[in-house]
């Protein structure tokens, strides 16, 4: 539980970071840096009763996302804002760290290994994030049909 909570603190104090580095206006910086301890509980949540890395980011990503997307509408700022300090935590530097050191000292079996994973993490962010912003705009254009409907009666 210690390993826990010492992770949630690192996702804050990450977010946090990102948040001021992104120059979030200050009433706006909490909420975005709560988002990075949101992103992380939920992957190690996931991570806890799944598999591999996929899933979980998959899952981690579209609750990120969603986050993002509400917290924007319910305190009138861009999605962008919250979105960027909210999913900094799960980005996979580890990842590239790794295989590019495992490709420089040669060992290309292990970058190769390495390099899978970075991509599934890379895949899994660009899926989620894009099926939210997808959605959220198909949902934002019938919202605005329909009022344009309602309008011509």
């Amino acid at each position: 539980m210690k390993d826990i909570i010492i992770q949630l603190l690192a996702a804050f104090l990450s977010a946090f970071s990102f948040a001021l580095l992104f120059h979030v206006r200050k009433n706006l910086v909490l909420p975005a840096s709560f988002g990075g301890v949101l992103c992380w509980g939920i992957y190690l949540a996931c991570c806890s009763c799944m598999e591999g890395i996929f899933y979980p980011s998959l899952i981690t990503t579209i609750c990120s996302t969603v986050y993002a997307e509400v917290l924007a509408r319910i305190l009138r700022a861009p999605a962008p804002i919250f979105f960027v300090p909210t999913i900094i935590v799960l980005v996979p530097g580890g990842s590239l760290f790794y295989a590019m050191s495992a490709a420089v000292q040669g060992d290309m079996e292990l970058a190769a290994e390495h390099t899978w994973t970075l991509v599934l993490y890379v895949l899994a962010l660009a899926a989620g994030a894009s099926l939210v912003w997808a959605l959220s705009d198909m949902i934002r254009k019938l919202i605005a049909q329909h009022r344009h409907s309602d309008a011509d009666i």
